[in-house]
């Protein structure tokens, strides 16, 4: 019995290495696609859609940006983009503020200001396709398309009101309105342009590209001590410089 299972084992080891050294002679083997790094940083200008019963003013606070991308070529012309990213934004709006322990009657004065910034890691997958062959050219220009998911890891806030004196600057609630998968974890879609500089010789490049996000679910602010309930979506745009090797 075991000498039979012996013989069928040495079989199909040996119509499996037949099969695979067939394969190698025709070309048919697989190959791993090329896989190149990218990192890049620059600066986030936000915006933040209006909530005009309970926020006027409201402007965006530049922050910045950072992340590491793998590029898989897929295609001549298409690669498969997986990375991390770190974003810090911030706005600046004039609304209510109901202190721990008190109400507040909204009279609609905006009597305060609220001075927001808050720190977000993401996981974002999409499709670069060029627009020429990298080989073939010095400039090879791009586009970016795709989705991905972000949490939010910390908030501060100052918080003034209409004399300019602080009554509270440190942590604040800010989470998701609605989350995906789990708890406080959000989705974003991305779209872009960028423009490369081509080193022919060894593949590496410089880039410049512009990336624009745009966050499925809303944020819920609830400032110091549910000391406000307000609910802004955002979108943002970064301007990114890098290194591709």
């Amino acid at each position: 019995m075991q000498r039979g299972v012996s013989v069928k084992k040495n079989l199909f080891l040996f119509i499996a290495f037949a099969c695979i050294t067939n394969c190698f002679a025709q070309g048919y083997y697989f190959r791993f696609p090329p896989v190149h790094h990218r990192f890049n940083a620059g600066a986030t200008f936000s915006f933040f859609s209006k909530a005009p019963h309970v926020i006027n003013n409201i402007r965006p606070l530049i922050g910045y940006t950072a992340s590491y991308s793998a590029e898989i070529e897929v295609l001549d012309y298409a690669s498969l983009m997986i990375g991390v990213s770190y974003i810090s934004q911030g706005t600046q709006f004039h609304g209510y503020y109901a202190a721990p322990g008190h109400t507040y009657k909204f009279d609609g004065t905006f009597a305060y200001t609220h001075r927001l910034r808050y720190q977000v890691a993401q996981l974002p997958i999409g499709i670069k396709f060029n627009f020429n062959a990298e080989a073939d050219n010095s400039f090879t220009p791009y586009g970016l398309l795709g989705m991905g998911f972000s949490y939010v890891l910390s908030a501060r806030t100052t918080i003034s009101d209409s004399t300019g004196a602080r009554l509270y600057k440190g942590n604040a609630d800010l989470t998701n309105e609605n989350s995906v998968f789990i708890k406080g974890l959000n989705s974003f879609a991305q779209a872009g342009l960028g423009i490369q500089k081509n080193n022919r010789d060894n593949g590496r490049a410089i880039f410049l590209e512009f990336v624009y996000k745009y966050d499925v679910s809303r944020l819920h602010y609830a400032g110091y001590q549910n000391s406000n309930r307000i609910n802004f979506r955002n979108s943002n745009v970064s301007a990114i410089v890098g290194l591709k090797f």
